[in-house]
C-alpha cells in the first residue's frame, strides 16, 4: 500500500537528521556546501590542472557558479556561455514552483486568446486550478516501474508536486504544455508516469 503524506515526510526528515549528524560526527562542515565554496573548487581545479584561461558551458544552477567565478576569478576565464541562467539572487527551491505556475498561467491566457487553442481546451486555467487543487485533498498516485531490481514504485503527487514536475522541463515542451495539462485534466497519466519513470 501506498504510504501517507505525513509518513513520507516522516522518513524525508529523518533521513535528512541522520545525514546530518553522520556528516557533522565526521567532522564536515556542511555551511560550506555552497555556491562560493563550489565556485572555489572549481578555480583550485583550474590552478591544479595548469590551465591559464579556460572556456566555460554552463547550465541552469551552473550559471550561478559562472556568475561567482566571473565575479571572484576573472583571471582564469576566457569565455563563459550561460544556457538558461539563473540570477544569483534567485532560490530555485523556493520560487521554482510559484514561477512555473505563473508561466503555466500565461500559457493558458495565450491560450485563451487564440481561437483554435481555446476551442480544443476551452476554460483551462479554471480547469486546470481546480485540477490542481482537487489534487491537494486528495493526491495523484502515480505507479511507475523502478530500476530493474526495485520493482514498481508508488508516487503520491499533490498539486504542487505536480507542477514541480513541469518547473523541470525544457523550454521545447513548451508549445505542448497545453495540451499536456489538457491530458491530466481529463484523466490521462500517460505524461506523469514516463517523466517519473526517467526520473527513477
Amino acid at each position: 500500500p501506498a504510504l501517507s503524506d505525513a509518513e513520507v515526510e516522516a522518513i524525508y526528515q529523518g533521513a535528512a537528521r541522520d545525514c546530518k549528524a553522520r556528516l557533522e560526527k565526521e567532522g564536515i562542515d556542511l555551511n560550506a556546501y555552497r555556491t562560493t565554496e563550489i565556485a572555489a573548487d572549481v578555480e583550485d581545479l583550474r590552478l591544479a590542472l595548469g590551465i591559464e584561461k579556460w572556456n566555460l558551458l554552463t547550465l541552469s544552477y551552473g550559471t550561478k557558479i559562472a556568475q561567482v567565478l566571473m565575479r571572484d576569478y576573472p583571471e582564469g576565464i576566457r569565455s563563459v556561455v550561460m544556457d538558461s541562467p539563473l540570477p544569483l539572487e534567485a532560490s530555485w527551491d523556493e520560487e521554482s514552483v510559484r514561477n512555473t505556475m505563473e508561466g503555466m498561467e500565461r500559457l493558458c491566457d495565450l491560450c485563451a486568446a487564440q481561437p483554435e487553442c481555446n476551442q480544443a481546451y476551452p476554460d483551462l486555467k479554471a480547469k486546470f486550478k481546480a485540477f490542481l487543487r482537487a489534487a491537494n485533498q486528495n493526491p495523484i498516485e502515480i505507479v511507475v516501474k523502478g530500476p530493474k531490481d526495485k520493482g514498481e514504485m508508488t508516487f503520491r503527487l499533490t498539486g504542487k508536486d505536480l507542477i514541480a514536475v513541469y518547473a523541470d522541463q525544457p523550454s521545447m515542451n513548451i508549445p505542448k504544455v497545453p495540451s499536456e495539462m489538457w491530458k491530466l485534466i481529463q484523466g490521462d497519466y500517460s505524461y506523469l508516469e514516463s517523466t517519473l519513470a526517467d526520473m527513477v
